[in-house]
């Protein structure tokens, strides 16, 4: 049960982005039900977009032809299961980190004229190990989610939190 009361946004995980343009994967997306009910409290949609071969990201985001049809493909997804926004989570280091600035500008100004007050955003890390230009990253869409995944747990020879917003060498 979720408590709707207290959320925002709710993220679906995760369609599958393909270096062609195409989607795969959509883990029986949309999710009615759960769409209905939230939409019902006022929260949000988010639709999750999920790549992790830089080799393949690469591919789509500078491959004009592949890159407009993930835009027309993941609009008409985002359309069909009612989403009220699409967030990017493509992961990994690489060159294709240098040409994804531009990506989600061209992607937000698409999604942005095509379905109007939707919010487009990227999975961004906590910890910028690949070269990101995250000012520019966050100037070219609606925001970046930081994803904070575990630091400490029950490998760590010390304890600490989850994920620090500051401290350490992070």
């Amino acid at each position: 049960t979720l408590r709707y009361d207290l959320l925002t946004h709710v993220a679906h995980f995760s369609v599958g982005a393909n270096s062609n343009g195409t989607l795969s994967n959509s883990q029986n997306w949309p999710w009615t039900t759960q769409i209905n009910a939230a939409h019902q409290a006022g929260v949000k949609v988010i639709l999750t977009v999920t790549q992790f071969t830089p080799s393949s990201t690469l591919t789509l985001i500078t491959t004009p032809s592949y890159k407009n049809a993930f835009f027309t493909n993941i609009k008409n997804l985002m359309v069909s299961g009612k989403a009220d926004g699409l967030n990017i989570d493509f992961e990994g280091s690489g060159s294709y980190t240098s040409y994804i600035n531009q990506f989600m500008a061209d992607l937000t100004s698409y999604l942005h004229a095509q379905i109007p007050g939707c919010e487009v955003t990227f999975a961004g890390p906590v910890i910028n190990w690949g070269g990101w230009d995250l000012t520019g990253l966050a100037n070219s869409c609606d925001g970046i989610f930081i994803m904070g995944y575990a630091f400490y747990g029950s490998w760590s020879t010390t304890s600490g939190p989850n994920s620090p917003l500051t401290g350490g060498t992070y």
